[in-house]
């Protein structure tokens, strides 16, 4: 509290990043490289979830914890996870005015347990904040990841190009073939502006 209060008003930001498996010892003993949302249980990780809470009116981003993790997570222990973390901003009068996501499956998952539904039909991307019902918390789709996705998969699979640009520009096939776009991407590995 004794920070103004743009200081403390920010967004939950959730990112997945994959880990070497293995284990090892920390200076107490413990075993650490096991999914800590798995308590007992010998799972090894090979990713891990960080939270972090981002500034929405003066620029920062501050790492709040993270979990060791299997390639998928279940909705509720995500959901779980969210709410200790909003409780515990909330304990140090930190405003958290919503989630940043992208549209990962265990994303998509959590949404799902918080009653966000990503559908047609869906015009609600916020939730009655679990610490405050009078204050709204937003849910933030992170539509920039969606090109990343569509990149990864044109360059692994390729993409079918629609017939009117193959007739308006007499192109020899529709289909675009993944080295085509890894050989302009190798063609600009060493340029600082690759506009592929």
């Amino acid at each position: 509290s004794e920070y103004p209060t743009v200081m403390r008003r920010g967004v939950l930001v959730f990112d997945r990043m994959s880990i070497v498996q293995g284990v090892e010892e920390d200076h107490e003993g413990n075993s650490i490289g096991y999914d800590t949302f798995k308590e007992g249980e010998k799972v090894k990780a090979c990713e891990g979830l960080v939270a972090l809470f981002a500034g929405t009116v003066i620029r920062f981003k501050q790492i709040l914890g993270y979990h060791l993790t299997e390639k998928s997570i279940n909705g509720l222990d995500f959901k779980k996870f969210v709410l200790e973390l909003l409780h515990g901003l909330h304990k140090y009068g930190i405003i958290c005015d919503g989630i940043v996501s992208d549209l990962g499956f265990e994303n998509v998952s959590l949404l799902s347990e918080l009653g966000i539904s990503l559908t047609l039909n869906n015009e609600k991307f916020y939730i009655p904040h679990p610490l405050d019902e009078s204050q709204k918390l937003w849910i933030i789709l992170d539509a920039v990841h969606e090109f990343k996705n569509i990149g990864n998969n044109i360059r692994k699979h390729g993409a079918v190009i629609s017939k009117y640009f193959v007739d308006k520009y007499s192109l020899s096939e529709s289909h675009a073939k993944p080295t085509d776009v890894n050989r302009v991407l190798n063609l600009q590995s060493k340029m600082i502006y690759k506009p592929a």
